[in-house]
């Protein structure tokens, strides 16, 4: 989401709703192909980053 500032503050900062639902779709996908990484509670990120 490059409209979005990543760098201020710690918590309590909202999204848009056209970037959070960009988001949530990216977040979906991304666990939709590395679904083989993760065992229902945690994801070993050593397989997915290449």
């Amino acid at each position: 989401m490059p409209s979005f500032d990543w760098t201020g503050g710690h918590s309590g900062r909202l999204l848009g709703n056209e970037d959070a639902i960009k988001l949530e779709t990216l977040w979906q996908r991304f666990l939709a192909e590395h679904s083989k990484d993760a065992d229902g509670i945690t994801m070993s990120m050593i397989h997915t980053i290449r």
